[in-house]
């Protein structure tokens, strides 16, 4: 049998999908769990209806590490077939979220939504640095030259599965052709050691 957090966890997206965040009670939610409206059993399991919705976000929908192939599989010493783990883990993430993205629209405007997804991206933002920073191209790179180098790298990637979970295809381009290109270019890139600098002579 469902454990009642689970129950309040499904009934609220579900509710949350069809009607909006802001348009929920917590009495529709607790109702639609099985739970006597307002008799005390939602607050068992959620301080409020804010932290019910960080925990939705939290557990299903933003992306996490473990998706992108950090926690389990790298480094796998080839920086193509990392960038096709990470590309393909974005993907797969993308394709989660798609059916929630009216959702995740309406979920920037609340508060603690709002940190949560900058910490997110800030923790993620900071794993594909520091795997830069691993690379021959990227070693010698620190701070805001590292973040831009960073944001150069991924930019590609992260317009067009924006552009996906939008809706918007862009024709001739499938999935795969996209992370196969991206991923053969940037290991190509990243592999490369940056010319040295030759000291100037004394004249």
């Amino acid at each position: 049998m469902t454990d009642t957090r689970t129950r309040l966890k499904e009934a609220a997206l579900s509710l949350f999908l069809a009607r909006g965040y802001g348009k929920t009670t917590i009495g529709a939610i607790e109702k639609a769990a099985g739970l006597a409206p307002r008799a005390g059993g939602f607050y068992r399991h959620f301080e409020s209806k804010e932290a019910l919705l960080v925990a939705i976000a939290r557990e299903d929908i933003i992306e996490q590490e473990g998706e992108l192939g950090f926690t389990d599989f790298f480094p796998l010493g080839d920086t193509r077939a990392e960038l096709l783990l990470i590309g393909r883990g974005y993907l797969k993430a993308n394709e989660r979220q798609k059916k929630y993205y009216p959702l995740i629209q309406e979920m920037r405007a609340v508060p603690a939504l709002a940190e949560f997804e900058q910490a997110a991206n800030v923790e993620i933002f900071s794993l594909l640095a520091d795997w830069v920073a691993s690379k021959p191209a990227g070693k010698n790179l620190k701070g805001e030259k590292l973040a831009a180098y960073v944001m150069t790298v991924f930019g590609g990637l992260l317009f067009y599965t924006t552009k996906r979970l939008q809706g918007i295809s862009l024709p001739g381009l499938s999935d795969e052709a996209m992370v196969q290109g991206w991923a053969s270019h940037w290991a190509q890139v990243l592999d490369a050691r940056p010319p040295k600098r030759q000291s100037r002579k004394a004249g």
